[in-house]
């Protein structure tokens, strides 16, 4: 008893210590913007460790968009919250912030001091075109997976126009959204069963 209560302890350690290792990857990729954060963690969590299943990652990325804050780290901590509770939520949301910490250090100080350098001005000016580029790649890659009708890319084409074009404040959008998909069914649109509180755990170790 003793001997299997250590080992399930263990496993459990060694779990923890690799999801967290995992969203430190994910966090030291402060440089790029939230969306390349949220497909880094998509590849990872769930196409390649198979973690948590689609449903659960969309259904989560979906509630963090309407929270105030950074959506990714938002998503991180409940990644982590999902797979080992509070102090897993805990570890997973600390470590994805604390890269950024000294990403942000460095580049202040290069901004500051070496900003008349050209090779330095030309570094933060390089960076520009590369972020959206890989923005844009993320967003459709992750947008492939979510818009699974038609109706669905017509409510990302006028959210994208209401955004944009007409300066419609977010949660308008979202209510509209809502109100819009309300009448499919859960099961097709993938987004109403409950989550199983077992299945976070699946394929873990």
């Amino acid at each position: 008893m003793c001997r299997s209560l250590s080992q399930k302890r263990a496993l459990d350690e060694g779990c923890i210590q690799g999801s967290s290792q995992i969203l430190d990857q994910v966090g030291i990729h402060q440089l790029r913007r939230p969306g390349r954060q949220i497909a880094i963690m998509h590849q990872e969590v769930v196409d390649r460790r198979k973690w948590i299943d689609e449903n659960q990652f969309l259904r989560a990325l979906n509630f963090c968009m309407l929270l105030p804050g950074p959506e990714a780290q938002q998503l991180a901590t409940y990644i982590g919250w999902r797979l080992h509770g509070t102090w897993g939520g805990i570890a997973a949301g600390s470590l994805f912030v604390l890269p950024s910490v000294f990403f942000m250090l460095l580049l202040s100080y290069l901004a500051v001091a070496h900003i008349d350098i050209p090779a330095v001005a030309a570094a933060f000016y390089g960076i520009q075109p590369v972020v959206v580029a890989v923005v844009m790649v993320a967003v459709l890659r992750i947008g492939e997976r979510a818009q699974k009708h038609r109706e669905l890319y017509a409510f990302a084409a006028m959210a994208f126009i209401a955004t944009f074009l007409f300066k419609v404040p977010f949660p308008y959008i979202v209510a509209a959204a809502a109100r819009g998909t309300s009448t499919r069914p859960s099961a097709e649109s993938g987004v109403g069963s409950a989550p199983d509180p077992a299945a976070g755990l699946s394929g873990v170790g």
